[in-house]
This record gives structure tokens, sequence and C-alpha cells, in this order.
């Protein structure tokens, strides 16, 4: 059962859409603003201020954790198939697995495209140096680690805030299909709520603002957005768990 899960929530065509779509979107800045032609002489991080703030990416970032697997346990319900899991792993079981496995596809669904062009970034363009730096970066919660590793040690950071963010926008849409029996409704609503958190929330408890984290030392510390994005994460488990064991049990 654990096997077919791994196999169902993440090697689909869905995540395959994703990964290719979101790497397409970030990829076309490249081409767009002619980076390449630049590689001799800019460092890997203020490239990537191009994919990252000028791609259109972040307005429509929530939509690529919800592809591969957050309608699941929508379509298992609909069908009749989670009765028959429930019956071999019980409720328990089966609801870890779904939390589990729904955060996790989001997640790879971000990390694998940015990872991807994280590699590609630091293979072809120049370290951080003294001599090459990315001055934008001063005074912001990144600029203690911009030299760590010529960049990368950035770049892991900020692939794993990324990875966080997968998560809890492919748990959202689940949460919502608690109360959404379509799934293209799940898709739009999630949509609209991502929107409003956008416009409505401070930056400092803003996923979209938190996605990138360019926040000032004064702002917030380096830990901040890790915290809240994981309180986020786990807030929504809770949430999802309650209401699937109602909905399993037809309460």
């Amino acid at each position: 059962m654990a096997m077919s899960e791994w196999k169902r929530s993440l090697f689909n065509s869905a995540m395959a859409v994703s990964v290719i779509l979101v790497l397409a979107i970030l990829l076309r800045t490249f081409w767009v603003y002619h980076l390449f032609e630049f590689s001799d002489g800019m460092d890997m991080i203020s490239v990537l201020v191009y994919p990252l703030a000028l791609s259109t990416f972040l307005p429509f970032a929530c939509i690529f954790p919800m592809l591969p697997y957050a309608c699941s346990f929508l379509e298992e319900m609909n069908s009749g198939y989670s009765n028959y899991i429930v019956l071999r792993c019980g409720v328990g079981s089966y609801i870890r697995r779904k939390l589990f496995f729904t955060g996790l596809s989001g997640g790879i669904a971000l990390l694998v495209p940015f990872g991807m062009l994280f590699v590609m970034v630091a293979c072809v363009f120049r370290d951080v140096t003294i001599d090459n730096f990315p001055y934008m970066y001063i005074g912001t919660i990144w600029e203690p680690y911009l030299m760590v590793g010529g960049g990368r040690m950035m770049l892991l950071m900020r692939l794993m805030l990324i990875f966080m963010f997968g998560i809890l926008w492919a748990e959202i849409p689940l949460m919502v299909s608690f109360i959404v029996s379509n799934r293209y409704v799940v898709f739009i609503v999630t949509f609209v709520l991502y929107q409003l958190t956008w416009l409505l929330l401070p930056p400092q408890v803003n996923t979209a603002y938190l996605f990138r984290s360019d926040f000032s030392t004064y702002e917030m510390p380096i830990v901040l957005p890790y915290i809240v994005l994981g309180l986020y994460i786990i807030l929504a488990a809770v949430v999802n768990a309650l209401l699937m064991r109602k909905r399993i049990r037809g309460d």
C-alpha cells in the first residue's frame, strides 16, 4: 500500500506537467533578458532576481503544488475507493498517509524545478565573492549567508522555504475539498484564497512574501520565515486530520 502511494503521489502525469511548467516559466526569463550572455560577469545570486521576481511565477505559485495529488482524497471519496483503503489500514493510518503524501507531492512539485534551476545557475554563473557581490541583498536577512559556499548556502536555504511553501499549498486544497465536491472548483477556490491572503495579510505572515523572504534584518530574523511556514503547515495538517476523520465517519 505504501509503495503504491509513493507512485500515485509523486510519479504521475500531473507531477510531470507541474515540474515542466514551473521550469519553463522560470527559464523563460533567461531567454527574455538574455541572461546567459552575462554568465562570465554575473554571480549566481544576482541572476536569480530575474526568475524569482520577473517571471510572473509568484502570482500563480499556489497552482502547481495542487496538481499532482491534492485532490486525491476527493476522488477516492467520490469513487468509494477510500472505504476499501480504510478497511485495510484503518482510519488513523489512512489519514496520516493522506496528509503526508499530499504535502510531500506539493513540496516536490516545486522543489524539483527550482532545484534544477539552482543547480544550473550554480554551474553556469559565478560564485559570490567580494569582487562579485549581490549588493541588492545588503541589509536583508540573507546577507550573512551570501558568500557561504559562493552563494550555494543561500540557494539551499531558499529551497527549503520553497519546499515548505509547496507543502502548505497542497494541504490547503485538501482542506477545501472537504467542503467542495468538484476538483475544478477546489482549484478555483484555492487560487482565490491565495490571492486574498496575498492582498490582505501583512508581509511577515504572507505566504507569497515568505516564498522569497527578502526581508530586511530589522523586519525579522532569518529563522522566522521557516517558523511561520512551519506553523501554517502544522495548523493545516491538524485541521485536515479532524475534517478527514469526520468526513470518513460520515458525521
